[in-house]
């Protein structure tokens, strides 16, 4: 990592660097990207994914007038678990705070907010069963969407996919090998039984 961090540093000359991800929190291999946020002086938002040492970069340099008060911090979620790697005048420390308590503070979901997602669920379901192009995309999106609705059901803030399935590893095993099998074979009645297992913890709540 410390030929990623110099290459950065010699580019860019950033004020901040934030790493998020797998490098962040130790779980990273040898397939893993290095997601980092930087902050330096440049006239527009860039991209940059280059390779260095083998690994591929997923780093995204701003310039320093977008965290304003203005910025909104759901396009930033993804730092709420991140490491500081470089903080010349804690602008890195002040957007990770402002995002943490953003995320920390948000209102959870209303028992009717609750079901209603639930009841999209059961519709989606439905129109599954249909099996023709639309069925599937439906398939698909219920999939997707649904992981972040088990979230809002147990009040718990969703985090993205990877730190979902992993959170939702250690605290509902259960839950977590439906939701892998719904996904892994993408077959009906395991789909259906992911959504039952939703609607009882809706109830349950």
């Amino acid at each position: 990592m410390d030929n990623i961090i110099e290459y950065i540093k010699e580019k860019y000359h950033p004020y901040a660097l934030i790493v998020y991800g797998s490098f962040a929190d130790g779980t990273n291999n040898m397939n893993s990207d290095f997601d980092a946020l930087a902050i330096a002086d440049v006239f527009e938002k860039s991209h940059d994914n280059s390779v260095i040492d083998g690994t591929k970069l997923d780093l995204f340099i701003y310039p320093t007038d977008t965290f304003n008060e203005k910025t909104d911090l759901n396009d930033f979620d993804q730092i709420y678990d991140s490491k500081i790697v470089l903080d010349t005048d804690g602008i890195a420390l002040k957007l990770v705070t402002k995002v943490r308590n953003y995320i920390d503070s948000k209102p959870k979901k209303s028992k009717s907010e609750n079901h209603l997602n639930v009841e999209w669920c059961e519709k989606m379901l439905l129109r599954i069963q249909r099996n023709d192009p639309e069925g599937f995309f439906r398939l698909h999106w219920l999939l997707v969407d649904s992981l972040e609705i088990y979230f809002d059901l147990i009040g718990t803030a969703y985090q993205g996919p990877k730190k979902g399935l992993r959170k939702m590893f250690e605290i509902d095993r259960q839950g977590y090998d439906i939701y892998v099998k719904a996904l892994s074979s993408s077959e009906y009645v395991h789909i259906q039984q992911w959504v039952r297992y939703l609607r009882k913890i809706c109830e349950s709540n």
